[in-house]
Order: structure tokens, then C-alpha cells, then sequence
């Protein structure tokens, strides 16, 4: 088999996509090379033995004859053309650590001592790659060695089997001696030796090439997937069901036939019902039913707070995530994906295609999702797309999920999810099984559940007093938990007997006025408590993960809006449950709650208590008069205004003078920095009335004189370059222009070129530009700007990557197109030798080898 030249493709667009493949190849071989080498190593050494062995057999000694020998040595010919193999194989194997073998009498293989032997022109010496490589090394190779070595190898296995063509083993001259047993001969127990543990030490480098490749593969399936996911919601769920609740449901007929086995079409299970009714705890009773059996399951709790809730599409990676590792045959499916998508991270469609090749391979999956009501929808301003978004992930699963596929859905009856759930598909079909929660269904457990409630608040009162009261609650709330909950915390026990009656009896039954009075009395706080309950009900709402106790406490220092500086003395004492209780969730009345199962209350996480709760704030402004918005285009303006805010709070914390011997002395002073450094530019918002305010702020912490933006870049610098930004050493001093271009904040970079008289062609000190991290990012608007104010293209990073390569590697398209008609060089290599062409094929690109050739 002839090996393909490394310049082979170049020419046509066939060879450009076969140069394509054998770049993509290079690179693994350079990732790989340290354990590559150790295969070639090993079949080399294979080689020798296997020709010694045969020299010894047949009496050839390195042109000498010896007797006894076969007979077909004494013709010249023969003779002639074995001395030239052998002399091409000791000469492709020069460094073989291989020791002559002699044979005992058991038919074991032992070695003696071999001649000394020198290195030949032209032959690879593998001996140089035993030692942990450089990487010089393993570039060498990768780009050169690696070749050479495979075309070695296959020639000296095509000969081997020449010389055992011309005198076969079997009828060497120790086939001639006169043997009593035929079995006493040890010549070819030697053979079977040696060919067997030749075999096995093939079988052994490829299973710990598979071995090694699947471990990379686990390490990599976060990344590749895009998904990162955990049981830490279901877990919080489980623990939050009141004891003997939620078993109803396995007695409805609707359930018994969902679970039931055979059926010639998948099964959906619908549960649904009014918002309030438990629907989230009771998902988490199934689950814990289901994995009871032996089905793969993979379940997905939808919530408004989760940062992909745009996107129903994360409930099918969540999903194959959890398949992958609960099943071999999806992990096996998924790691062949894996490996021919050359470990590019996956597209919506990719992901689409590897969910259908999973539920092709394994039969049986039960697939849950909760709470798909609460996905916004791509675009979340309009509902016309939210409508689509749902629709299309329904005809999805519906096309995809196989006969013996059960499907579970808890949800509030929402027009979009009840057309999709319904709609006839044209080649696919599924069995509706539609489950309502009635209040009946809920009233036994609504009871326990206020119960449980009424004994945690008034212990003083006798057994039958709490009883009546709690038969009171249900049937005023017609068995909603969301409702008990809410009137709970105002059940005390100094109110008489009439107050408690009137509390529950003049309690609002629809959540909507249960979140009017709420609000009603938040307007109602003096101040400062009004500002700090707004401050809480605006982080949990717009906050882009829900905060801990610790990193809320010390943002909400920064309600005041003279805070000039973060000491010790500004936090409490201590952050126990009384600070909880009196200094959050009170003031919030029941719009907030906190989560978590830790010792550590400062650890717990604040949550808006449902997701009916954001979408009443989205409806009011965050302010004392809380105006209402009428419309959905005024709400969405309404989560983009509120988002600035954050913005803005965030680096107001940033440009805050901090003490650093309290950061020392306190822990807790510095726990939202965290926060404040990954996440304030994800919060700033555009198209609002409060924009211009922001990108004042923004402008301000990049201005020359705020000594605190340096110590930003320093933290956020790992989060905030690609692998196309890497550079070698540590950046000492930072390019203000770089990072303003690189976040896309067109207002900053335009401020600092034409206002503070940057040059558009700074470089920080590893020599990156502003041109660079915008060719990284894709951001066109930012690179014609940048071109306009006569940004230089072919300066490079200090490893040697130009703002071509980079745009290249990451696959965009206009951005390549317009640099390259700007004039910049393809051929332009960096310090390992890869050129933007080599780095599109890399990545995957075809379309851009596709431009780049026809330049």
C-alpha cells in the first residue's frame, strides 16, 4: 500500500479535501505521538525476532551458509534476492532491541546477545521517541517521521512474507532431520510462539489505543455535548416531597397503561395540570419509581433560571448525556460520532442525528422532561416563536423516538404544548396518554402537606386545632401547594383563634392576587428595606444562575448607591437561618425561596419560588410604584432594562476599592467577585432605555485611569480566550482594545480609538490585537471598523497565528472572505508549521479550503 504524500490534494478540490483529512490526521499524530510511537516500536521489534528466527531455521547467517541449510540457498538466484531482503530489512530496522532468540526445550523463546549494529540513511531511528518527547519531537514526528515509519512497516511485513514464500518455514532444513514424534520438533511451537505473542501484543496496542481513546472521549463529552448536566435538581426535589405524597398517580389508568409493555407505537404520558399543583415534585416520585426497573432513563427538569431556556433542543443533550453513561451501546454509538465529527463541538442537528442513532441502538429508553412550559423559545420576545420552537422539538421527538420508546411530559395545558402533543405527523405516530391533575387526584396529599406546614408554625396549638386548620387551608386553596405555601409563612401562633381563621378565609385563591399582596406589601416597606426586597426579587429573577445566600448578602451592599468600598463591618455576623429568614425571605413575603441540603446555610441557593413568579415581575417594573406592562414586547424591553441594572452593579463591585487585608481576614467579602468578573458583560443589553447609562459604565472601567480593570483581565482572561487566542507565557499588561473587541462592545472600541487616541494596532504582550479576537469571535462589524481605522491583518500572535488563521480554525466564513480580499497571506504559517488552510481542514471547514483555493 502505497502512502500518501503530505502534498498529495493540493491541486482540485478532491486532493484539497484529501489534504484536508491527512492534516486533520498530522495533528492527532502530533497529540498522539508519545503513545503512536510505542506501536511502531513494538511491530519493529516483532520484525526482528521473526527474521532472526528465520535466518536460524533455514541456516541463512548474514551471507553466510551454513550447513545444515535448505537447498534452495545453493541456487544464486534465490540466494541473491534473500540477501538483498534481508539486508533492506536490517536496514529499515536498524535500532531494533531485539536479542537473537534461542529456543528451550519447552518450545519458549529466550534471547541471546546481538552484533552491534549502526543506524541506516533514509530508515526512522524509533529509539529517539522512548523518552518523554518535546514537542519539537513529536512535530517531527508527526509531520515526518510518522510516515515513514508506517511505509517501513507495511514493507517489511510484505517481505517477511516473501522470504517465507521462497523457503517456507515448514520446509526449512530442520524439516529434513528424522524426528520420532513429529510433535518433539520445537521449530514450530517456536513459530506458533512467536507469531502468537506478535499477535497478542497487536491486540494489546489496539485495545489500549480503544482504551485510551474512549477515557479522552469521557473527559470530552461535556464539551462536545455542549451539556453539562447533573441529578442535584432531582435530588432537591425528592428531598422537598412531604412523606407518602405523590403516590396517586400510579393508580390512574392513564399511568398503568403509559408503563405497561407492548405496544406497537411509542408512548407519551402527559401530565398536566394549573400551576401550583405539585407537578415538579410529583415528576420526581415517577423517576424514582422508574429507576426501579431496568430501562435506560434519562429525565430533564425544565426551569426558567437555566441559561439554555431558550431552547428545548438542551433537553435532547441532557438526555443523551445521561444515556451515554448508563449504556454501552449509547456510549459506543456516541464515541463513533464523537470520533468522525473530529470532536468539533456539536450543532443542534448534530445533536439531533446522534439522538436518533441512540435510540436506534438501544430499545426501551424512558425519556422524561418537567416544566416544558417554561421554555421561552428561541427569541423569548415573541410568541410566535416560542410556538414554533415547541412545536418543532415535539414533531422531533415524535419522528424519532422508537416503538418501544415511553416518553413522560409534566406540564401546565399550554396551547403550543397540546397542538404539538396532537399533531399527526404524516409517517410517524405515538399513543396519547393524557393524564389531568385533578384536585381530587392531590387532596390526600395537600392535606399532609399542610399539615406539615401548620405543625412547623404552631406547634402551641392542640392536635385537633392544627387538624381543623389544616382541612381549612385545603379546601380554601382547593388543594394547591403553590397557594398552602404561600399563606403558611402568615400562620403564627401569638394570632387568636378569629385572626387565624380570617388569614386563611380572606386569603387570595389565584395566584395572581396572591402575588399582588405581595407585592402591595413590598411597596408598603420603608426604606431601606423596600430597596433591598427589590434588589433580592431583581437578582433572583434576572440573575444569569441562581446566587448563593453569601454572594447575595454582598451584592445587595450595593443597594445603597454611595457605596464607595467593601469591609467587614458592612456584612452580618453571621449568615444563619434568623439572618435568612428576617433578612431575605421576609421581606420578599412568598415570591422567594432558598434551596439546598447542606449544614451551611450561607451555601443554599435563592430561587423565585415558581415560575409563574418571573412572569409577574416581567409584567411590573422593579420599583416602588410597580408600574404593570401591558404587553409582551413592554415586558421583554422590561428583562433588558433590568439586565443593565445588573450590569451595572456588577462593576460598580469591580471598580470598588477593596481593603485586601479584609479579603484575608473575611471570606466572605469577596464571594461575588466571582460573579461580577465571568458575567457582567453577559448582562448588558442594547436595545433599551437604560443602554447609554451602561455603556458609560462600560467605557469608564475601560478607561485609562481604573487601575481595577487589569485585575478584571487577569481573572477573566482563562474564561475569555478560545483556543485560537492561547498564548505562550503569561500576559504581564493588557490590551484595553483586545478585550473591548473581543467582547463585541462596538461603543467601547470606537471610544477608546477615536476619544482616548488608542492605536487601532496595539498589542498586550503576547502580541494580540483588537483585529485578532474580532477574526476569533466572528464579530465582522467589529473587523470593518477596525479595518476602517486602518487596523494592520498580518500581525500575529506570539505563536504565530494571524487574525486569518484563527478566523479560519473557528470557521467563519465572511470573516475569511473579507480578509482574505483585504490581502492577507494563506500561506502564513505559525510556529508549528500549520497554515490557516491547514487549520479550516483541522477544524473541519470544507467551505473555507473551498474559498481559500479558489483565490
Amino acid at each position: 500500500m502505497e502512502p500518501v504524500s503530505l502534498t498529495t490534494g493540493l491541486v482540485g478540490l478532491a486532493g484539497l479535501l484529501s489534504s484536508g483529512r491527512e492534516a486533520k490526521g498530522m495533528y492527532d499524530s502530533y497529540r498522539r505521538a508519545d503513545f503512536e510511537t510505542q506501536g511502531y516500536q513494538l511491530q519493529r521489534d516483532a520484525t526482528a525476532i521473526i527474521l532472526q528466527r528465520w535466518m536460524e531455521r533455514t541456516g541463512y547467517n548474514h551471507g553466510d551458509l551454513e550447513k545444515p541449510r535448505h537447498e534452495s540457498l545453493d541456487d544464486p538466484k534465490t540466494r541473491n534476492l534473500i540477501e538483498n531482503i534481508v539486508q533492506y530489512l536490517r536496514d529499515v530496522n536498524p535500532d531494533a532491541r531485539v536479542k537473537p532468540v534461542e529456543v528451550s526445550s519447552s518450545g519458549v523463546a529466550r534471547s541471546r546477545e546481538p552484533g552491534a549494529r549502526g543506524p541506516s540513511k533514509g530508515s526512522v531511528n524509533l529509539d529517539k521517541y522512548r523518552e518523554p518527547m518535546s514537542r519539537k519531537a513529536k512535530a517531527k514526528w508527526a509531520w515526518q517521521d510518522k510516515a515513514q515509519a508506517s511505509e517501513d512497516a507495511q514493507k517489511a511485513t510484505a517481505l517477511l512474507q516473501i522470504l517465507n514464500e521462497l523457503i517456507p518455514l515448514a520446509a526449512s532444513h530442520g524439516a529434513e532431520t528424522a524426528y520420532a514424534n513429529p510433535g518433539d520438533d520445537p521449530e514450530p511451537t517456536l513459530m506458533r510462539s512467536l507469531l502468537e505473542q506478535t499477535r497478542d501484543l497487536l491486540v494489546e496496542f489496539q485495545v489500549s489505543e480503544e482504551r485510551r481513546k474512549k477515557d479522552e472521549f469521557r473527559k470530552d463529552l461535556s464539551r462536545w455535548l455542549g451539556s453539562t448536566w447533573t441529578s442535584e435538581s432531582f435530588q432537591n426535589f425528592v428531598h422537598a416531597r412531604v412523606e407518602h405524597t405523590c403516590t396517586w398517580i400510579f393508580q390512574r389508568p392513564e399511568f398503568q397503561s403509559w408503563e405497561s409493555p407492548g405496544s406497537a407505537r411509542a408512548k407519551v404520558l402527559w401530565v398536566r395540570g394549573p400551576a401550583g399543583y405539585g407537578k415538579t415534585i410529583l415528576c420526581a416520585k415517577v423517576i424514582e419509581h422508574l429507576q426501579e426497573g431496568t430501562s435506560p432513563l434519562a429525565y430533564y427538569f425544565f426551569s426558567s433560571e437555566s441559561e439554555s431556556r431558550a431552547d428545548p433542543f438542551a433537553i435532547v443533550r441532557a438526555w443523551i448525556y445521561q444515556l451515554i453513561n448508563q449504556d454501552p451501546r449509547a456510549f459506543d454509538t456516541a464515541w463513533i460520532h464523537w470520533e468522525a465529527s473530529d470532536r468539533l463541538p456539536m450543532s443542534t442537528n448534530d445533536s439531533k442525528k446522534l439522538f436518533e442513532s441512540i435510540l436506534q441502538t438501544i430499545s426501551s429508553c424512558i425519556l422524561i422532561v418537567d416544566g416544558l412550559d417554561e421554555c421561552a423559545g428561541t427569541g423569548y420576545d415573541g410568541k410566535t416563536t416560542y410556538r414554533e420552537s415547541l412545536t418543532g422539538f415535539l414533531s422531533y421527538l415524535k419522528r424519532v423516538t422508537s416503538d418501544t420508546s415511553r416518553i413522560a411530559i409534566f406540564s401546565r395545558d399550554e396551547p403550543e404544548l397540546r397542538d404539538g402533543l396532537r399533531v399527526a405527523e404524516p409517517v410517524a405516530h405515538w399513543d396519547l396518554f393524557d393524564c389531568i391533575i385533578q384536585s381530587s387526584d392531590v387532596e390526600k396529599d395537600a392535606l399532609r402537606f399542610a399539615r406539615n406546614i401548620v405543625d412547623q408554625g404552631l406547634r402551641k396549638k392542640s392536635e385537633a386545632r392544627r387538624d381543623e386548620l389544616s382541612h381549612r387551608i385545603v379546601d380554601r386553596f382547593e388543594s394547591m401547594f403553590l397557594g398552602i405555601r404561600i399563606v403558611g409563612p402568615q400562620l403564627a401562633s401569638w394570632k387568636s383563634p378569629n385572626e387565624l381563621d380570617r388569614t386563611i378565609d380572606q386569603a387570595p385563591t389565584r395566584l395572581n392576587d396572591l402575588y399582588d399582596r405581595n407585592w402591595k406589601g413590598i411597596s408598603e416597606l420603608p426604606e431601606p428595606e423596600r430597596s433591598r426586597a427589590l434588589e433580592i426579587l431583581r437578582w433572583a429573577t434576572f440573575s444569569l444562575r441562581p446566587l448563593t445566600v453569601l454572594e447575595l448578602t454582598e451584592a445587595l451592599l450595593l443597594v445603597n448607591q454611595e457605596c464607595s468600598t467593601l469591609s467587614e463591618d458592612d456584612q452580618p455576623d453571621e449568615i444563619d437561618e434568623e439572618y435568612i429568614e428576617r433578612g431575605i425571605l421576609k421581606l420578599c413575603g412568598s415570591l422567594v425561596e432558598t434551596r439546598g441540603t447542606g449544614q451551611d446555610p450561607a451555601r443554599w441557593t435563592v430561587h423565585l419560588t415558581h415560575f409563574s413568579v418571573k412572569q409577574y415581575i416581567l409584567s411590573h417594573e422593579l420599583c416602588p410604584a410597580g408600574q404593570v406592562l401591558a404587553n409582551e414586547q413592554l415586558r421583554a424591553a422590561n428583562e433588558a432594562f433590568q439586565n443593565n441594572v445588573l450590569a451595572v452593579t456588577c462593576l460598580r463591585y469591580l471598580i470598588l476599592q477593596v481593603n485586601a487585608t479584609s479579603w484575608e481576614r473575611n471570606a466572605m467579602i469577596h464571594v461575588f467577585r466571582n460573579y461580577a468578573v465571568t458575567s457582567w458583560h453577559q448582562h448588558v443589553r442594547r436595545e433599551t432605555d437604560n443602554a447609554r447609562q451602561a455603556m458609560k459604565w462600560v467605557n469608564d472601567f475601560f478607561g485609562q485611569g481604573d487601575r481595577n480593570w487589569e485585575s478584571w483581565r487577569q481573572e477573566a482572561d482563562r474564561m475569555l480566550r478560545d483556543d485560537m487566542l492561547q498564548y505562550d507565557g503569561s500576559v504581564q499588561t493588557g490590551s484595553r482594545l483586545f478585550y473591548a473587541s473581543l467582547l463585541g462592545f462596538q461603543e467601547t472600541v470606537a471610544w477608546l480609538i477615536e476619544d482616548n487616541g488608542m492605536d487601532v494596532n496595539e498589542v498586550d504582550s503576547s502580541t494580540r490585537t483588537a483585529v485578532l479576537a474580532a477574526a476569533s469571535t466572528g464579530w465582522m462589524y467589529g473587523i470593518k471598523y477596525l479595518l476602517e481605522q486602518e487596523a494592520r491583518i498580518d500581525i500575529a500572535s506570539n505563536q504565530g497565528r494571524t487574525p486569518l488563521y484563527v478566523a479560519a480554525a473557528n470557521g467563519h466564513l465572511d470573516v475569511v472572505k473579507l480578509l482574505l480580499d483585504k490581502g492577507a497571506d494563506l500561506m502564513v504559517a505559525n510556529y508549528n508549521g500549520w497554515t490557516p488552510l491547514n487549520s479550516a481542514s483541522d477544524s473541519g471547514h470544507l467551505e473555507l479550503q473551498i474559498v481559500a483555493t479558489s483565490r
